[in-house]
């Protein structure tokens, strides 16, 4: 193998290992967050619908939905739970509705 190739095999290497660890990184930072930070993905998500910003109160709702904490008290248990459904509920008018301002 010439030498050009070698190099361009290391820098290829170098690039998918770069890809790889970044993604896995940029996950597992999305799996960190706070109760606090998911507690205020919903209350922007019900005040975005509220304000008839239905694609911004989709896109805070489902990540309220798709990002829930490791760690919830378990005093909040039945709180939380209403919560996740009222944030379904809302989700889906949010969806029904901006599909209905975008003539679909």
């Amino acid at each position: 193998m010439n030498k050009n190739k070698k190099v361009f095999i290391i820098r290829c290497l170098g690039l998918l290992s770069f890809l790889v660890f970044g993604y896995t990184n940029s996950l597992s930072a999305q799996k960190n967050l706070s109760v606090q930070e998911w507690q205020s993905l919903y209350k922007h998500g019900i005040e975005q619908y509220k304000h008839k910003h239905y694609d911004l109160a989709a896109d805070a709702l489902e990540e309220y939905l798709n990002r829930r904490p490791q760690t919830l008290e378990k005093h909040s248990v039945a709180s939380n739970n209403l919560k996740i459904e009222e944030a379904r509920y809302y989700l889906i008018l949010s969806n029904l509705k901006r599909g209905a301002s975008n003539g679909t």
